[in-house]
């Protein structure tokens, strides 16, 4: 990175977005209003957006969530550094993947919403509704920071492009944008080839590994990145698919467990890349990979039926079928996979029951465990029985009861469900005998079924309850002191962490119609009401925050969910909650306020007098943390109006006099006086001391510069004749100065405003040029 100092000259560096609204004068007296949210804003928000190459997929850091909704054709690298609710940084990405090179002229789109990977697409999801914004990576670029000043450093293999209007006004209702590797018709830019996609990460949103990312601006941040990743050369691909059927005559259903490199998330985090099926007697269950062929030196696809529950036996060896002749090793129940570019290999993993004997009863559990109570009858002069069986979680079977007995009749089953909690539910799904269904009547808690056996016959039953969490977050939203518009997005933790199985998360938006009254979301799909609880869960709760203009700036002030523990992160606008089976439902409500954006001004006066001042003088508007905006007053100028910038934030700035073009032999006086509001003018002392600037204020700096000329020792005779005018002082052609024009009132003002107004458009031609230099 090359410091570039120069590129400061003639560009604000904002206290909220590096702009200034140039050309505008304070209304008489510097007064100010509450301003409320307006209809069309006048902010730039600024995104630039990043492409890296990289040799190898274990280059590239991957997303907070592995998954296998991640469209790379191979495993990432390193895991994410980003907690939860972290925001894309240039420092995180750079120690993320540092043998990763810039991408010039890489394309990417924006557009309003997305739509899934398709073979038609390169198994790679897309926008829609995209917008004709051209992005498209340059060779070097200024890096700016959160506020878009310009940090002095540049960036590789990148491009800032500001929202439009439309795009502006989508971000600012509380909604999302969204950001795609390519075009839709073509996700690699045609040159797919050269290059495979590995990552896309986007402001808040590095959670899934697809080739969409979502696009918001956290709190008074008006600059944000994303970064895309590559990999070239990349491998050609095929696709596997795992199937997993139940043999003819197997009752009620399981879930198996599969391990092995073909997966990319570990679901119950044993350090084995693993995946779950669950099929049920008369429906199998599959999963689809689309995954790189493997060449030469590349490890072969491994899958491997590592669990396969108590109950249940492999009927056999996995068969696997292929198109086009990939090679298949079958090694017991694992399966090695030399995938072909552009072959369908397909696996079948088939299970059957394991029959406990003569009159047997059995439970499955699926979606935890749970202890369930039986009455068996049996036929005269048998013995009726009871017991009571206990499962451990979920796809667990346990043995009821086993010898119940040959004697023909008429058997009848009744099991005793647990009643419902606050942290869920159970129900019975099916009842099986022999390979049938069994017809159950149901009685409150109770559910009862029966079976008729005839002479010799044997028996072997099966009853499977699911359990349905009960565990939901609701979301309630008020503002003040006017009414507005936040989106929310819910993700399921997983410690610092997005949990690997979490999958799409919960988005959700709200309009408040009154200020200080809470208002409950509306979801955009599914609502978060059937969450894990086991025993404890956390969800992540992010608020997508209007993204700022120059009236003011959202902020979330406070977030109260209940009995439910919350670690609350106000700055990023997130909570982390927790679910528990004491308090499975949280109820979380947010309170944002708005505020109106404050002004600051500065205002410097010199002569015109180019005896007394033959140089530029040089300023710069110093502001914490690291805000500098340098500008001149030229040569001969009698003043310069910086405009105002908007203040979001409180914080403290100062101005400081870098060359002040007294000519030789001249002296130079500089004070400073700081007005707030409709305040009094009150004096710096020294001039260049730091004053604080606030939200909701205007505040105006007025520099004044004295040049006198240096009195020569000796000093010369007094001029013989009092009668001869002296001369007047010399000014550059063309320059004003309202000390010498003679002009007051009304008049003098109007003049002001019309240099100032001069001044402030010399500066936005300027600016404007230099914001085209750097895209």
């Amino acid at each position: 990175m090359r410091k570039t100092t120069d590129r400061r000259r003639g560009r604000i560096a904002s206290l909220l977005a590096g702009t200034i609204l140039l050309g505008s004068l304070l209304a008489p007296g510097g007064a100010s209003a509450v301003v409320l949210p307006p209809t069309a804003a006048d902010v730039p928000l600024l995104v630039t957006y990043v492409a890296r190459v990289c040799d190898e997929y274990t280059d590239v850091m991957a997303n907070k969530a592995r998954n296998n909704l991640m469209e790379s054709l191979r495993d990432l690298g390193p895991d994410s550094t980003y907690p939860g609710n972290g925001v894309v940084t240039v420092a995180d990405e750079a120690a993320g993947s540092p043998n990763c090179r810039p991408l010039s002229d890489w394309r990417l789109t924006l557009g309003q919403s997305y739509q899934g990977k398709s073979p038609a697409t390169l198994d790679l999801s897309t926008v829609t509704q995209p917008f004709g914004t051209a992005i498209v990576t340059r060779p070097e670029i200024p890096e700016l920071d959160a506020n878009g000043a310009d940090t002095g450093r540049t960036i590789d293999g990148a491009v800032t492009v500001p929202l439009d209007s439309a795009q502006a006004a989508i971000v600012r209702s509380g909604r999302t944008l969204w950001v795609q590797g390519g075009t839709p018709t073509a996700p690699l830019n045609g040159q797919q080839t050269t290059y495979g996609y590995a990552a896309l990460r986007c402001a808040q949103d590095a959670v899934n590994g697809d080739n969409v990312e979502f696009v918001s601006f956290p709190k008074n941040q008006t600059h944000v990145f994303c970064y895309y990743y590559a990999v070239s050369p990349p491998p050609e691909s095929g696709t596997i698919v795992i199937r997993k059927q139940l043999a003819p005559g197997s009752l009620g259903q399981g879930t198996f467990r599969f391990d092995g490199n073909l997966s990319f998330a570990d679901t119950n985090a044993d350090g084995v890349n693993d995946f779950l099926l669950a099929p049920t007697a008369t429906a199998p269950a599959s999963q689809t990979f689309v995954r790189g062929a493997v060449g030469a030196g590349d490890p072969a696809w491994q899958v491997s039926e590592a669990s396969v529950g108590d109950g249940w036996q492999p009927a056999g060896p996995p068969a696997c079928t292929s198109a086009r002749g990939t090679p298949v090793s079958i090694s017991g129940q694992t399966a090695q996979i030399g995938l072909l570019a552009g072959d369908t290999v397909t696996c079948t993993f088939t299970n059957e029951r394991v029959l406990t004997g003569p009159g047997s009863l059995s439970k499955l559990t699926l979606g935890g465990g749970g202890t369930f109570p039986f009455t068996i009858d049996v036929p005269d002069p048998g013995v009726d029985r009871t017991a009571t069986v206990t499962t451990e979680g979920d796809g667990d079977q346990a043995l009821v009861a086993d010898a119940v007995g040959s004697i023909p009749g008429t058997y009848t089953v009744t099991e005793t469900l647990p009643a419902s909690t606050g942290a869920g539910s159970w129900d019975l799904v099916d009842a099986q005998c022999n390979g049938s269904t069994v017809p159950v009547t149901t009685d409150g808690r109770q559910r009862t079924g029966s079976i008729r056996i005839g002479e010799g016959e044997e028996f072997d039953c099966l009853v499977t309850n699911e359990f349905t969490p009960g565990g939901s977050i609701t979301i309630r939203k008020a503002t003040s002191p006017t009414p507005g518009t936040a989106g929310f997005v819910v993700t399921q933790r997983d410690g610092e962490r997005i949990a690997a199985d979490a999958g799409e998360a919960y988005r959700a938006t709200v309009t408040t119609t009154d200020a200080d009254r809470f208002e409950e979301v509306e979801w955009d799909g599914a609502a978060p009401s059937e969450l894990v609880v086991d025993p404890a869960s956390r969800y992540g709760i992010v608020e997508l925050l209007p993204a700022p203009s120059a009236a003011g700036s959202w902020a979330l002030e406070s977030v109260d969910c209940g009995p439910n523990d919350a670690d609350v992160d106000l700055a990023a606008a997130s909570v982390d909650v927790t679910l528990t089976t004491e308090n499975p439902d949280a109820v979380c409500d947010f309170t944002n306020v708005f505020r109106p954006a404050g002004r600051l001004r500065v205002i410097k006066n010199a002569t015109t007098d180019v005896r007394l001042r033959d140089g530029d003088a040089e300023l710069e508007v110093q502001c914490t943390p690291d805000t500098d905006y340098a500008f001149t007053v030229p040569r001969g100028s009698a003043a310069f109006d910086t405009g105002e910038a908007p203040v979001l934030d409180d914080q403290r700035c100062r101005v400081v006099e870098t060359a002040t073009g007294a000519a030789a032999g001249a002296s130079v006086v500089t004070s400073a006086t700081v007005r707030t509001d409709d305040g009094p003018a009150v004096p710096l002392e020294p001039f260049d001391s730091w004053f604080p600037v606030a939200a909701g204020t205007d505040t105006t700096v007025t520099i004044d510069n004295s040049y006198t000329a240096d009195t020569p020792d000796p000093a010369p005779s007094p001029n013989p004749s009092p009668s001869t005018p002296a001369p007047a002082p010399t000014a550059d052609p063309g320059a004003g100065d309202l000390a010498t024009t003679g002009l007051s009132g009304p008049t003098a003002l109007l003049a002001a405003a019309g240099l100032l107004a001069a001044a402030a458009g010399l500066l936005v031609a300027r600016s404007l040029r230099r914001r085209g230099e750097s895209g």
